[in-house]
């Protein structure tokens, strides 16, 4: 995950009428203790109550250099060596000028658009949806991204992109910077869809919009992340996926304020953090 350049910040939404809320799932649990003179905004360190540490630790485009030496963010092989240290992992899908969809986050590969290149003419280290989410397999969780931003080349309008990822990843959590990619993805059957939110967002009213569009997560920025926005998001029955966090004390701090999934570019240094996680299935 990474901002999109160019992006812009949409309207604000209006808030969804209290009855039509889904079930409340519960504030998260104050399950950590500051120390060294933590004030609860990321300033000391956290330590967790073991027994509350569920927190779900994902590699962010697999498991990869630094952490992995020689192995390729967005590869077979990074997702496979996640499996050592991750609960799942985070993945960039894009479409190809003969529909094929790969694994990739830039827009670019070797200074030519994806969208205008056929399979076949793209490295072999580039795996396409299909490979990737069968190098995922027993993984806990895998975040599917749809890049299809309007200032990228290959953005999508319609909902056949949408269509083809909901198709392939049904069974997956599927997210995206661009909203009407989201809500398309949802509607063409996709069992878990989310929202990912800029840090110049209004998150809490992010919160509502992802609600009210039927969506089950909501994915902020670390910067934007505090307890009053896990606490809103858990109240409409959202899950929160916060990217990126690469801080050991502060994958601590989310994990206590109850945020479900860290990404991370650092699973085993986030994964010691949590000293009480469950190890990966």
């Amino acid at each position: 995950m990474q901002k999109p350049r160019g992006q812009t910040i949409p309207p604000k939404y209006g808030k969804r009428n209290a009855s039509q809320a889904p079930r409340a799932r519960g504030k998260a649990s104050r399950s950590f203790r500051r120390v060294n003179g933590g004030d609860g905004r990321g300033k000391g360190k956290f330590r967790l109550a073991p027994k509350f540490a569920t927190v779900l630790i994902i590699a962010h485009r697999g498991a990869h250099t630094p952490e992995v030496p020689g192995v390729r963010a967005n590869t077979v092989e990074a997702f496979r060596a996640a499996r050592a240290t991750a609960d799942g992992v985070e993945l960039d899908v894009r479409r190809t000028a003969d529909g094929v969809l790969v694994v990739v986050h830039d827009p670019l590969v070797d200074g030519e658009p994806v969208a205008a290149r056929a399979y076949a003419e793209l490295p072999g280290w580039l795996p396409t949806l299909t490979e990737a989410l069968e190098a995922c397999t027993g993984l806990r969780y895998v975040d599917v991204e749809v890049k299809n931003a309007p200032h990228e080349p290959g953005f999508d309008a319609g909902t056949g992109l949408a269509e083809e990822v909901a198709r392939a990843a049904r069974s997956r959590t599927v997210t995206s910077f661009h909203l009407p990619t989201v809500d398309a993805v949802r509607a063409a059957g996709a069992e878990r869809t989310g929202w990912l939110t800029l840090p110049g967002y209004d998150q809490l009213e992010a919160v509502g919009t992802v609600a009210a569009r039927g969506h089950s997560v909501i994915a902020p920025p670390d910067a934007a992340t505090d307890e009053r926005l896990v606490s809103a998001a858990h109240e409409r029955g959202l899950e929160v996926v916060v990217w990126t966090v690469n801080d050991p004390d502060r994958v601590a701090q989310l994990a206590g304020f109850g945020v479900d999934v860290c990404v991370t570019d650092r699973p085993a240094l986030a994964r010691a953090a949590l000293p009480a996680t469950r190890p990966p299935a």
